[in-house]
């Protein structure tokens, strides 16, 4: 797996949002179906627990009444996030266009999105 670099994720991010930019509220679903069918492979995303339980708090909360909420790993060098690696990380498989969901809500060296 490798890493999609802060660029390539800002620019799927501008992708997304365009998806939704000068549509009518009726066809913004519409418009987000057909993103999530283009980027709709599974991903990995990972941050620090630290994250999930601040910027990502609803998100964690969804996957945990899922029963999705994945046990809290080690954060190592290869991680590079910007954190001490005393708390962890979480990392869940999700569509790429989840991921970049999350994505949005986080500092850029918070977060981790694995191909």
């Amino acid at each position: 797996m490798h890493r999609l670099s802060n660029q390539k994720v800002a620019e799927l991010l501008t992708l997304m949002r365009a998806a939704y930019q000068c549509a009518p509220a009726a066809t913004q679903r519409s418009r987000y179906d057909a993103f999530q069918r283009a980027h709709g492979r599974l991903v990995r995303f990972e941050a620090p627990v630290g994250t999930w339980i601040g910027d990502l708090a609803g998100f964690a909360a969804g996957l945990k009444l899922q029963g999705r909420l994945p046990p809290v790993q080690p954060i190592i060098v290869a991680d590079r996030f910007n954190a001490q690696g005393l708390e962890g990380k979480i990392s869940v498989r999700v569509p790429l266009a989840t991921a970049l969901l999350y994505a949005a809500q986080c500092d850029a060296h918070r977060f981790q999105i694995l191909e």
